[in-house]
């Protein structure tokens, strides 16, 4: 068990230190004051507010998304009555051969990190791109309404899983996944040969 706890932990402390860097100025400093969403609603501008708030939020995503994916295709923070939704398509870091599980983990990872520090975030929309001249989409995933309240569940869960040698999947993760003909002949998890 302290075994399964230090791994989560571990997975805890990363995700804090590129959240940290995401937040910081080209010239490392993280003295900036980060906004909360405590005072929209006494400010005598809660709109403008509201505004600065996703403007820093979107800042702070964006380097974050930088960091964790290398070839992002487009990237979007929208605010709506329940709440942010964050849509990113991106080309994954992958040899001839991709493999649909690293990709999955490398997605619920990215979420898990953001909505620890971001909860009002109640979509995500991810578009797996293949073929970086054509840029099809080859996986679409989302991860919505019940999935957002349980990714912290979800992922402590398959992480722990993992660590007891236990045979899990990301998918659990995500509310809707969509593969395309082409990713459907992807391999499923690491063969290790």
């Amino acid at each position: 068990m302290a075994a399964i706890t230090k791994g989560i932990l571990a997975a805890a402390g990363l995700s804090a230190i590129l959240l940290l860097a995401a937040c910081s100025d080209s010239n490392g400093n993280t003295s900036r004051i980060i906004p909360s969403a405590a005072p929209l609603a006494s400010a005598p501008n809660a709109a403008a507010a509201q505004e600065s708030r996703t403007e820093w939020m979107t800042e702070t995503i964006s380097r974050f998304t930088g960091v964790s994916f290398r070839f992002v295709e487009t990237f979007k923070l929208e605010s709506g009555e329940e709440g942010y939704a964050l849509r990113l398509s991106f080309i994954p870091e992958a040899g001839s051969a991709p493999i649909k599980e690293d990709i999955y983990r490398s997605i619920a990872e990215y979420a898990w990190s953001i909505q620890r520090f971001f909860p009002e975030i109640q979509r995500y929309e991810f578009h797996v791109l293949w073929d970086e001249n054509s840029k099809k989409e080859a996986i679409g995933a989302t991860i919505g309404g019940e999935a957002v309240q349980k990714l912290a569940e979800r992922y402590s869960g398959i992480k722990a899983d993992q660590q007891a040698g236990l045979g899990t999947s990301w998918r659990s993760v995500f509310s809707d996944i969509t593969e395309s003909a082409e990713a459907k002949g992807w391999h499923e998890k690491d063969s290790g040969v």
